[in-house]
């Protein structure tokens, strides 16, 4: 049963960088936990069902002796009784450790049936939250990325237009030159028309 207990012995990590990779250590644990919890489990119903065999061979006995010692009551041997009863004895104290061991089992089987199902529903939990934390961080990812395509287009629209203002603020400081210069103005071209 103390082994049982290591199981649970909480190793001190670093957290991780993602918050998700934490959720999945800890599942990782949990599984190694549940995987612990089976070993003992698959150890336990060896150890019941060879307490079963034993507890079965005790009842054989036990039938065996008492006709064994009806027949020697039967026959009047003495001797052989008192054998015969120190051996049914034995047999009977046999049983009656082999219900305590039946007793004891069925006890650590009742918890590690609450530690399973502990696990499961703390990984099932667990897998719940880690899902909807992957979900979140996908989507503000996303989100993230299309807020910054978005900023580069507003930046790429600013830029165009500072060039456009710029343009015309140099196409007006060249009509105030020509002006001051007396040259006429240029006929408009096919592009600025638009």
């Amino acid at each position: 049963m103390a082994s049982l207990f290591a199981l649970f012995k909480r190793k001190r990590r670093a957290a991780p960088e993602d918050p998700v990779a934490a959720f999945d250590a800890l599942l990782e644990q949990l599984e190694r936990q549940g995987a612990g919890v089976r070993r003992a489990a698959a150890a336990l119903l060896a150890s019941r069902g060879e307490l079963q065999r034993s507890q079965a061979r005790y009842v054989r006995q036990r039938e065996e002796l008492g006709q064994r010692l009806q027949t020697a009551a039967g026959l009047g041997d003495e001797r052989a009784e008192r054998v015969l009863r120190q051996d049914l004895e034995r047999v009977e104290r046999g049983a009656r450790d082999t219900e305590e061991g039946l007793a004891r089992v069925a006890g650590d089987a009742e918890v590690l049936l609450e530690l399973a199902r502990d696990l499961g529903e703390r990984s099932a939990a667990l897998r719940q939250e880690r899902d909807s934390a992957r979900a979140r961080r996908d989507a503000e990812q996303l989100f993230t990325a299309a807020l910054r395509q978005r900023t580069s287009r507003i930046e790429q629209v600013l830029a165009v237009d500072a060039a456009r203002d710029e343009l015309e603020r140099a196409h007006a400081l060249a009509e105030i030159a020509r002006e001051d210069a007396g040259i006429a103005a240029p006929p408009p071209s096919p592009e600025r028309t638009r």
